[in-house]
């Protein structure tokens, strides 16, 4: 981060506050924080939702605390919070699970803002927050848009996606013929890879139990888009085409991206059909997934803000920087 930057972010917001919160939840009570910039008229928040793995609203090296203070320095309303059972929230640890995100938590942060007058929501969420603004998305009427920073395509657990890719990708042939390989039984002594080996055969023996007994569910996009999650296809075709704004942004060298460079080469951008203008892809270089280096963290909170404060929110709602031109973008579906 250059010192402009660093300073820009520890300056105040032109009526600084910023206070816990309590945020009532299906859940349980969920802990927040809200950044008011104490402009006359709040109708649109932004909302910020953080990844799983049991990450605190603060999000890593405080990358949402810097991202929220330099919004509410630009007039923008900001809230973030913690998942239920993480921080001071309330009940049990979760399951991040990318199919079952937390909507409910979600829902709660929509009518806390909706008590506050807000009729006009901005999500950022990354990886499983992402896919929760896409599960939750369609039951906020409220949303206007969406950043969606590195969001994982498949189903299943978070952290086993690359056993999904492995076993979805893996005929039951040519499972067993791997298995049976010398390196493979000797690295069964190994703990580590026994749990890796396990997941790869869990997640194959369940697409196998699924194609059997009928319990996937039916297809209804393009047999090409087959190993893309439904719970993702579904809400990125009708967002748009209710008027909302979708931003996927991804690291240029992530497996993410790759999957999502796959998906448009099957076919995803059909789903944008009607909805012109609406969806904008940006990429970053290098690996976006996770902020693991603090060039990557500040590229991340530059490209969002940017993103944001160029939005068409309305005169009046927060000072804009009516760039027409945002810098990254690398294709229009």
């Amino acid at each position: 981060m250059n010192v402009e930057a660093a300073l820009h972010d520890a300056l105040p917001a032109r009526d600084p506050r910023e206070y816990p919160v309590v945020i009532p939840a299906v859940g349980g009570d969920l802990c927040g924080v809200f950044a008011d910039p104490g402009t006359p008229t709040n109708e649109t928040a932004v909302l910020l939702l953080v990844g799983g793995g049991f990450i605190p609203m603060t999000h890593r090296n405080r990358m949402w605390v810097r991202l929220s203070r330099r919004l509410v320095n630009h007039g923008c309303p900001v809230l973030r919070f913690d998942y239920h059972g993480i921080g001071e929230s309330k009940g049990a640890t979760p399951d991040y699970v990318l199919d079952r995100p937390f909507v409910e938590d979600v829902e709660g942060a929509v009518q806390w803002l909706r008590g506050r007058g807000v009729t006009q929501i901005v999500m950022v969420g990354s990886c499983f927050g992402a896919r929760a603004i896409l599960a939750a998305g369609e039951r906020v009427p409220e949303l206007y848009a969406a950043a969606l920073l590195s969001p994982p395509l498949r189903r299943g657990a978070l952290g086993e996606q690359a056993a999904t890719r492995f076993a979805e990708t893996l005929t039951v042939r040519g499972y067993l013929r791997k298995a049976m390989q010398g390196r493979v039984l000797r690295r069964l002594r190994d703990p580590q890879w026994r749990a890796r080996y396990w997941r790869v055969a869990r997640v194959k023996l369940q697409r196998l139990s699924e194609s059997v007994s009928g319990g996937r569910p039916s297809r209804k996009f393009s047999p090409r888009l087959a190993w893309v999650s439904e719970a993702f296809l579904r809400p990125v075709q009708a967002l748009p085409h209710r008027g909302v704004r979708l931003c996927f942004m991804y690291g240029d060298q992530e497996a993410h991206y790759e999957e999502f460079q796959r998906a448009r080469e099957a076919g995803i951008d059909e789903l944008f059909q009607g909805a012109d203008g609406l969806v904008e892809v940006r990429t970053v270089a290098g690996v976006l997934h996770g902020f693991t280096t603090c060039a990557i963290q500040d590229r991340a909170i530059d490209e969002v803000s940017e993103w944001i404060l160029q939005l068409p929110i309305g005169e009046g709602r927060w000072a804009a920087d009516d760039r027409a031109n945002a810098r990254g973008v690398v294709g229009h579906a």
